[in-house]
């Protein structure tokens, strides 16, 4: 029970989040995004993926060799 309230709040919250965005993009459809513009959101989005991806492994690495042990 506890599982699909957490999934359902989870669900409800990207739904949520989804619609906000969409809204948001319809409303601001008169706007240009001009080459620099593109560049910049291009570069902003690999560079955050990437900023992910590295935490991520770097989560991975420090759990498997139980690093994380001694400081308990």
């Amino acid at each position: 029970m506890k599982t699909a309230l957490i999934i359902l709040l989870l669900g409800g919250l990207l739904a949520f989040t989804v619609g906000v965005s969409a809204y948001v993009w319809w409303q601001l459809e008169d706007v240009g995004l001009g080459v620099h513009g593109t560049i910049a959101l291009i570069l902003g989005l690999v560079f955050t993926f990437a900023t992910g991806a590295g935490l991520m492994r770097l989560m991975v690495y420090s759990h498997k060799p139980r690093h994380d042990d001694d400081l308990r």
